[in-house]
């Protein structure tokens, strides 16, 4: 079931805009994508390219504990005031963030999808990483 207050009322636009960025997703995006999609992983739904509160398309959605994984290429270096105001929106919403460097996947991308495998499975909690 949806849980409309996270996706809100999102328009065909930004429905559109959401399947585009899920044809055209960034190399890290897609190493960790091929690592933790649905048909690769059977202990929790991650999503990708998520429409959020009507206006925000997210990299990465766990639904189960409402957490984002923003995957940062070089653009966010220039956008940290953008992004921190995002974040702190969904953070209102009650859904968490977390930013992972392309870097470090494009170096690891086994260990930032297991990474992300332990959030989203308990093992560990967002408090406990150092990204």
């Amino acid at each position: 079931m949806r849980d409309e207050n996270v996706f809100g009322k999102v328009s065909p636009p930004k429905k559109a805009r959401a399947r585009r960025l899920r044809q055209e997703m960034s190399l890290p995006e897609v190493m960790i994508w091929q690592r933790l999609r649905p048909k690769v992983n059977r202990d929790f739904h991650l999503r990708r390219q998520v429409p959020l509160l009507g206006k925000y398309t997210v990299d990465f959605y766990f639904a189960g504990l409402k957490i984002v994984f923003e995957i940062d290429g070089s653009v966010h270096e220039l956008k940290r005031v953008e992004d921190a105001t995002r974040d702190r929106i969904l953070s209102l919403a009650g859904i968490s963030v977390v930013r992972i460097s392309a870097r470090r996947v494009l170096a690891n991308p086994d260990g930032v999808a297991n990474l992300i495998k332990m959030i989203c499975t308990g093992e560990i909690g967002i408090q406990d990483i150092d990204i």
